[in-house]
């Protein structure tokens, strides 16, 4: 059987960075928070919850250079 298009694509990429795909970030994380933004899903709670705590540190750290 051949491989399809997006098989071909795969197998190429990861023979150029070396490795397999590398598995997402978990939920709660930064790069989870942009990813649910870059699919344009909603933010599950555990990412919901770390871009309240990120904002509220980049606003304390404002407010305290002011």
């Amino acid at each position: 059987m051949a491989a399809s298009d997006a098989e071909r694509a795969r197998r190429y990429r990861d023979k150029q960075r070396g490795g397999p795909p590398r598995s997402p970030a978990p939920h709660g994380t930064a790069a989870a928070i942009k990813r649910h933004e870059r699919d344009a899903e909603p933010l599950c709670d555990a990412c919901r919850l770390e871009r309240n705590r990120i904002q509220r540190e980049k606003y304390a750290a404002r407010r305290a250079r002011s």
